[in-house]
């Protein structure tokens, strides 16, 4: 956060579990600010409404993206938009009365509910060109024929970027973007039975190579257990993020600044190479993915491993919406486009919507990719696989 606001600068966990699939946010205009709702809490208190700018798909078409709304302090009503605190960030959320409360829920999402607290409901919200926060005949109409949801699935295939040969740089920007949550965060992902299965290639202290280090949780947990380990990254802020972090818990272990096409660790060899979570999913371009997986072949011990994972679509509905987007980039002239590239959208700190490379893998590609590099035996282990170059 750059803003000089009170509070500004607390930063709660992104909510969950909707962040991912449909990002937004409420921004304090003018400005365009992204503060706590406790900020948002006083400022009501202080004075009648606010202006609050709007980033998201969810409320299209009563309140679209970049819209700027009303809101004010007034007793919820079922039916309205409203202002709410939702793990310490401002949400906006429609408004519906249960047994012993309320619950939140998102117009292009409507299975999806929160349930609410009533002092969790800051202010109702008045969208632009309205009398008032209470939903028109034709919300009401919207919301019982599930239109909203419907322009939504749309709107996901309307939104697919034609990325083109700036698929890296959309994914660099977005990490870029998320250095100091990652930071902040410093979760390791590897599981006691991904170390089991790391172990059966190498043995502490042997050599580990984590692609895509990232601010460096990995190899953190590796270095503790008595591996080798060398990281890289190929943002330089990562990078420094990742030594810092290696500095503050007091192990030792090599970050190093390379992209996975130009990785080069001289005469070292390493008995596994892990690809830090869905970071094979990043990588566009089906012949540059064989090629590096190739690549990393040479630089691992006889009997040594390599543990990757990848994204996949979730149920028909994303892979529907998936094949029609491809469609309607190649019609329009994208060359680049593959069957399976996709994107996601995120919340940057300043509150703005970022949107991401990502390719979706249908079952068994990830397997044929290794395969196609000269890994003879490649094996799942729940949602990531490990290859080898003897079967």
């Amino acid at each position: 956060m750059s803003a000089e606001v009170p509070g500004a600068n607390r930063r709660a966990g992104l909510p969950a579990p909707w962040t991912q699939e449909c990002p937004r946010s409420l921004r304090l205009e003018p400005g365009a600010l992204h503060v706590p709702a406790a900020t948002l809490r006083v400022l009501l208190k202080a004075g009648p409404r606010l202006n609050l700018r709007y980033a998201g798909f969810g409320f299209e078409p009563v309140v679209r993206h970049g819209d700027v709304v009303i809101a004010a302090p007034a007793p919820p009503v079922p039916g309205v938009l409203a202002v709410c605190d939702w793990d310490g960030y401002a949400d906006l959320l429609r408004l519906d009365r249960v047994a012993g409360g309320w619950t939140g829920s998102i117009d292009g999402l409507p299975g999806a509910r929160r349930s609410l607290h009533e002092n969790a409901i800051l202010a109702l919200v008045t969208p632009e060109g309205r009398a008032g926060p209470r939903p028109a005949g034709g919300d009401r109409v919207r919301l019982a024929l599930r239109w909203p949801a419907a322009r939504w699935f749309w709107r996901r295939i309307a939104n697919a970027p034609s990325f083109g040969a700036a698929a890296d740089d959309s994914v660099r920007e977005k990490y870029d973007r998320q250095v100091a949550d990652y930071l902040r965060m410093q979760s390791s992902n590897l599981t006691e039975e991904q170390i089991g299965a790391l172990g059966r290639h190498v043995r502490p202290p042997g050599r580990v190579l984590v692609a895509g280090a990232g601010s460096g949780a990995e190899v953190i947990h590796l270095a503790r257990g008595g591996y080798r380990v060398t990281g890289f990254d190929v943002l330089p802020a990562m990078v420094d993020a990742s030594r810092r972090a290696l500095d503050d818990a007091g192990v030792e272990a090599e970050i190093l600044a390379a992209s996975l096409d130009e990785f080069d660790p001289g005469d070292r060899r390493f008995g596994a190479i892990y690809f830090t979570p869905l970071l094979y999913s990043f990588l566009a371009g089906r012949d540059r993915r064989i090629a590096m997986l190739r690549r990393l072949a040479a630089f691992l011990d006889p009997g040594g491993g390599l543990m990757l994972s990848e994204a996949r679509p979730r149920g028909p509905i994303r892979r529907t919406q998936i094949g029609l987007a491809w469609l309607r980039r190649r019609l329009r002239g994208d060359r680049f486009v593959e069957r399976g590239d996709w994107y996601t959208m995120y919340l940057a700190p300043d509150g703005s919507i970022g949107f991401s490379f990502l390719h979706l893998f249908p079952s068994g590609q990830v397997e044929a990719e290794l395969h196609a590099a000269g890994y003879r035996s490649v094996r799942r282990l729940g949602g990531h696989v490990i290859a080898t170059l003897s079967p």
